[in-house]
């Protein structure tokens, strides 16, 4: 990007990094059904494909999509930079077992962030996956807030029912009775015998915090990590900046308890939920 501005909103840094090309190329928007109309014209309809439009439009598509992923690793760079972090343009998410990181057969990773926070390792990144497919395929984004813990605890998973996706928790995963108030907007989920465990992290106090703070995401906590899950991608620092701060005050509601956690096996039990 010329002059590396510094880009604290991606759609005005598009708009500026479209320039004077920015009318034209709305213009060729707004030309494009007539440019259909046209090209069915000329023979009988369906007998052949548009490819003028859709050639066209793949340019019009291609463009945009060039420029607006210069500017979102830009603002990534940028919000590493500020903090002292480190940015990598993709990351690897075969190996994760979190259920929101492992529901479809391919999960992509990028714009990863790694930092520290109070002296644990940190991640943040964005994440996409698909399930179904065809016309039914649905496309889920997340930003995710993910802090490596000292302690070691069973699967937990704090899913806000008014979010985008409800993962799958398999065969294991166990739906915990909860107060009525929360109940209302939150499950919780354990693998079955590992009830009290989640709830010793979520306890009262905690679910009040959440309540009072009207805490928006899904969180999961899995072998020592715990990973915050922001629906849907961010596009200003401010934002970001936001939901940071959000993710490490809950955070610290509950990091003593996880960092002293020892994980004790019951029994066969499985510890954590697995998705097939």
């Amino acid at each position: 990007m010329p002059n590396q501005e510094k880009v604290t909103n991606i759609s005005t840094s598009v708009n500026k990094q479209m320039g004077k090309w920015k009318y034209p190329w709305c213009g060729m928007w707004i030309i494009l059904p007539f440019i259909l109309w046209w090209e069915a014209s000329q023979t009988h309809w369906g007998e052949e494909f548009p490819f003028i439009t859709i050639a066209i439009g793949a340019v019009l598509v291609i463009y945009i999509a060039q420029i607006t992923k210069k500017v979102r690793i830009q603002f990534w760079k940028d919000f590493a930079h500020k903090h002292g972090w480190t940015y990598s343009d993709k990351g690897n998410a075969s190996g994760e077992k979190a259920l929101l990181l492992s529901q479809a057969k391919r999960t992509t990773m990028q714009h990863v962030i790694d930092g520290t926070f109070e002296d644990r390792p940190m991640r943040i990144f964005e994440m996409a996956f698909t399930i179904g497919s065809g016309d039914d395929a649905v496309t889920y984004n997340y930003t995710v807030f993910e802090f490596t813990m000292k302690g070691a605890f069973p699967h937990i998973y704090l899913d806000k029912k008014s979010n985008q996706y409800k993962a799958n928790t398999g065969s294991v995963g166990v739906r915990i009775p909860l107060p009525s108030e929360f109940a209302k907007k939150y499950n919780l989920y354990a693998p079955e015998q590992y009830e009290i465990e989640a709830l010793e992290v979520f306890n009262e106090d905690v679910m009040q915090y959440i309540l009072n703070e009207e805490f928006p995401h899904d969180v999961e906590i899995v072998d020592a990590e715990v990973l915050i899950f922001r629906d849907h991608h961010i596009n200003t620092a401010e934002e970001l900046e936001k939901e940071y701060e959000g993710a490490t005050k809950l955070l610290q509601k509950i990091e003593k308890r996880l960092d002293r956690s020892k994980l004790y096996k019951i029994g066969d039990k499985p510890h954590e939920m697995k998705y097939k």
